[in-house]
């Protein structure tokens, strides 16, 4: 049997997991630049994980899926824009290789399932909201 030789990760995958740390270091200028500090320490892991893209990948995933209601709630409460597209280009570099990526468990679960919970969230104040307004 052949021992499989590790390649590393893609040159794409590697190029929005940098971009995603450019776009967070861009969020320095803003007025609530201290949130990009520890935005930029996380970007900062896949980027280690260089040598497995498997590890990689899930990585990617899973901190991206951590940061993008950070980033939302940042981007609408505080006027932090520019932390807005790092969450977006990590879950882009952990797709970016199609022989390394995640299953559909790992998307749904980290994805899919939480951003169903926020938006079904957001309905249930909606409609309470509405309830009480209602004369």
């Amino acid at each position: 049997m052949r021992r499989r030789r590790p390649r590393g990760v893609s040159g794409q995958a590697w190029g929005w997991a940098l971009a995603a740390l450019a776009a967070t270091v861009l969020g320095f200028a803003t007025p609530v630049g201290v949130l990009s500090l520890p935005t930029a320490l996380l970007l900062t892991v896949p980027l280690m994980m260089r040598a497995d893209p498997v590890v990689f990948a899930r990585t990617c995933l899973v901190i991206g899926a951590l940061l993008l209601p950070f980033a939302l709630a940042a981007a609408f409460l505080h006027e932090a824009y520019p932390l807005l597209p790092s969450p977006l280009m990590l879950l882009a570099a952990a797709f970016a290789a199609p022989h390394d990526r995640p299953s559909a468990r790992w998307t749904l679960g980290l994805v899919v399932a939480p951003l169903a919970a926020v938006g079904l969230g957001a309905l249930i104040l909606c409609l309470a909201l509405r309830a009480l307004a209602w004369p």
